[in-house]
């Protein structure tokens, strides 16, 4: 990786050398491998002091913003979601039947528990769920609606929730049978 970088170093410098007039070359070459750091340095400061000032909803402050080299994510101090039961089988339906469950979760981390998603993989399973900080030991729950018009043979929908946990998705499941 070093080697790499070196080379690709060297390989900037030279070209910066051949295509640039005297006076912007002689400035590449006074560049040294600690500007080019500290300036990265401080771009990713400004990235992450930006990430953090910019709460535009109810709860953004308790979500975690993408990690960075200086600042990676704690996995310890989060939420975290159980799900009292991550699959539901609805066994067999008719086509066109809708089927409904609801997925009850608790919040076993040490923060407060913030969904910011949930989703599935097609139009036909729509999740509805509260967008509410969950405080720490208590429940909630995500109600789930297939709609199985079109559908035919065996289905398993995931539903795809986002929060403020590590990691920072999860999955539930309804599955089942459709027949004409």
């Amino acid at each position: 990786m070093k080697q790499f970088l070196l080379i690709s170093f060297f390989a900037f410098l030279i070209i910066g050398l051949v295509s640039c007039s005297g006076e912007a070359s002689s400035s590449i070459e006074e560049a040294t491998i600690g500007d080019i750091q500290t300036q990265a340095n401080k771009s990713a400061a400004n990235d992450k002091a930006k990430l953090t000032s910019a709460t535009t909803k109810k709860g953004d402050d308790i979500v975690r913003s993408s990690a960075t080299p200086a600042d990676p994510i704690d996995s310890v101090n989060v939420a975290k979601i159980e799900w009292l039961t991550d699959e539901f089988d609805y066994g067999t339906v008719k086509a066109g039947e809708i089927v409904e469950h609801v997925f009850k979760y608790k919040n076993t981390g040490n923060q407060p528990l913030v969904i910011t998603n949930a989703r599935s993989t097609c139009g036909c399973t729509v999740p509805k769920f509260d967008r509410e900080p969950l405080p720490v030991g208590e429940t909630a729950e995500i109600s789930v609606r297939f709609n199985t018009k079109g559908k035919k043979g065996k289905q398993r929908k995931p539903v795809i929730v986002t929060a403020n946990t590590f990691p920072t998705e999860t999955r539930t499941f309804i599955f089942g049978e459709v027949v004409e």
